[in-house]
């Protein structure tokens, strides 16, 4: 049996497009040399690509022990045909058709982290949830660790964001502001 032991993850939403255009052959070699180097979780999201990211993943392990790698997948974001938000969707029956998909796209048997990307506001969720991760050792998924590259130096002030970049929709991204929080970061 494989111990996995989840110290740092790789986040895929930018190997789909969400950042501007991306390479799928650079993006498998990506995951791959992350997995050869320790990475044991890979974070996805069921709308990262439309479903691309969850294909993209799915190749890059094929191959693979399934067992040595802990998928992380988001689901709730509701995108329509042409990749336009549409709102969130966390209702039990939804859940249970977006992971279906995601196994599918995934060709796994199992989700080890399945959260939803956002809170519903038609679905109640528990109020006390940090506290009782704390007291049980349970794990906290951090998100945007990086800011969307603004941490990372991938997005520089005065840079304007390519066309499909969701950086451009950010405020902290935008001209008045990039420049300020780029001047916190270093």
């Amino acid at each position: 049996m494989t111990t996995i032991t989840d110290r740092a993850g790789l986040g895929c939403m930018g190997m789909s497009g969400a950042y501007g255009p991306s390479d799928e052959a650079e993006s498998i070699a990506t995951i791959r040399e992350a997995l050869d180097g320790g990475i044991t979780l890979l974070d996805t999201g069921d709308f990262y690509g439309m479903g691309h990211n969850e294909l993209l993943i799915a190749r890059a392990l094929d191959g693979r022990d399934r067992a040595a790698v802990r998928l992380s997948v988001k689901f709730g974001a509701q995108r329509g045909p042409d990749g336009a938000w549409l709102g969130y969707d966390a209702r039990p029956a939804a859940v249970k058709t977006a992971a279906a998909y995601s196994l599918n796209r995934l060709r796994a048997d199992h989700i080890d982290v399945y959260r939803p990307a956002r809170l519903d506001s038609q679905v109640p969720i528990e109020a006390a949830i940090p506290p009782t991760c704390r007291e049980l050792g349970i794990a906290v998924t951090a998100y945007g660790v990086l800011s969307r590259g603004l941490l990372s130096d991938s997005f520089q002030p005065g840079r304007t964001p390519a066309p499909g970049d969701v950086r451009g929709r950010f405020p902290r991204f935008n001209a008045e502001n990039a420049a300020h929080n780029a001047g916190l970061v270093h």
